[in-house]
């Protein structure tokens, strides 16, 4: 009993206050973004049970294509999108995807 008591003594700084931490996580589908955007390739996972379908026609009419993923949510699609628009983000401006969700509403 004193054991399980030690160990949650131990555990419990981490569990309450780990939630704030953030870790750097090397990401494997960097490269892919990048390669794909260096070969013009325009790309962003949507994720969600309902995708905003109007969101997905301003991207496809921007020449980026949306691939619906639904609610399946890995860390690479998600580094995937991250580096992808920071790549158009160089290309188009600075705030290029909160215009288009703007301009959406």
């Amino acid at each position: 009993m004193k054991k399980y008591i030690f160990i949650l003594a131990l555990c419990a700084p981490i569990l309450s206050f780990g939630q704030n931490i953030k870790f750097h996580v090397p990401c494997s589908n960097s490269e892919q973004a990048e390669r794909d955007f260096k070969k013009g390739i325009r790309k962003q996972y949507i994720f969600g049970i309902a995708p905003d379908y109007t969101y997905c026609a301003l991207l496809r009419k921007e020449g980026i294509e949306p691939v619906i993923q639904g609610c399946v949510v890995t860390a690479e699609l998600e580094c995937y999108n991250t580096v992808m628009q920071q790549k158009i983000e160089q290309e188009k401006g600075f705030g290029y995807f909160s215009k288009l969700k703007s301009a959406n509403k």
